[in-house]
């Protein structure tokens, strides 16, 4: 038997980011800066329960 030629069984070397992880990634900043912004708004109207007004 031969033995493996040794450049055949190197890994390849890791990706950079693709374009799908930057949406990803700019998705997520996008829900949490969302979800910040709905808890600064919510709380400026008073302590919960935040339907009550009297």
């Amino acid at each position: 038997m031969s033995q493996p030629d040794s450049s055949i069984s190197r890994a390849a070397p890791k990706k950079a980011y693709d374009v799908y992880t930057v949406m990803l990634f700019i998705a997520f900043l996008a829900l949490l800066g969302g979800c910040i912004l709905l808890y600064i708004e919510l709380t400026s109207y008073g302590a919960f329960p935040y339907w009550k007004t009297a």
